[in-house]
């Protein structure tokens, strides 16, 4: 099994927000867009929904068996869970 995550360049769309679009291919195949305030929020929006998908994926479809080319799945990509505030304990 083999999963590709690729990412568009982010562009302006007409209402002057940025989006970037990114692709899983292979097993399980689907495209997404992320929308930021500027080209770099939009990848770092995208890279954190594709991280979270993974995670998704992983734990829905593939009973924990990703693995990442550098380790395990939950090496790879950051997900928008690892920057919740809520998750952290006062004085973290």
């Amino acid at each position: 099994m083999e999963l590709i995550v690729s990412f568009e360049r982010p562009v302006r769309d007409p209402s002057g927000y940025f989006r970037c679009a990114f692709h899983l291919t292979g097993d399980y195949e689907v495209t997404q867009l992320a929308a930021g305030v500027d080209e770099v929020n939009a990848l770092i929006f995208a890279l954190q929904m594709a991280g979270a998908l993974l995670d998704y994926l992983n734990d829905s479809r593939y009973n924990g068996k990703l693995q990442w080319e550098g380790g395990s799945a939950k090496q790879s990509l950051p997900t928008i869970c690892d920057h919740w505030p809520f998750n952290k304990q006062p004085g973290e």
